[in-house]
């Protein structure tokens, strides 16, 4: 979870380096996603990815490969 002070606190800090880009505007609603051509948010995926498999753990990803 992340409050709303500190959300907007970091906000122009995100969209200037582009880890946020404006996909659509809906009224007054601007829509945002996450920049995947930004190398700061493919490092971030990795490491991610590595702390997800870490806690499932090497085994149950091949098992889980072998089941399928």
């Amino acid at each position: 979870e992340i409050s709303y002070n500190t959300l907007s606190a970091i906000w122009p800090y995100l969209i200037s380096n582009n880890v946020l880009v404006n996909t659509r505007k809906i009224g007054k609603q601007e829509m945002f996603k996450l920049n995947m051509e930004n190398q700061a948010v493919k490092e971030l995926l990795k490491f991610y990815n590595s702390l997800i498999r870490n806690i499932i753990g090497e085994d149950s990803k091949e098992q889980v490969a072998v089941e399928r």
